[in-house]
């Protein structure tokens, strides 16, 4: 998944992910989820759980956008 760009599905903005990761939290996220790493256009950086990530809310972009 590192490097593929994904289009919010509600707000259409464009996210590039930058890897997996294993979570470290005690609350929504749990220690040792998988999480996604993903990137806005403006820097910011978020994460989420792989299955919340990966449950439609995200489309991949085949348009041939580069990251």
């Amino acid at each position: 998944m590192e490097g593929l760009i994904f289009k919010h599905v509600k707000r259409g903005s464009d996210y590039r992910v930058d890897g997996l990761g294993t979570a470290q939290a005690a609350d929504v996220i749990r220690d040792g989820d998988c999480v996604v790493v993903y990137k806005s256009c403006d820097g910011r950086i978020w994460v989420r759980k792989r299955e919340e990530f990966l449950d439609g809310r995200f489309e991949e972009v085949t348009d041939g956008r580069k990251t």
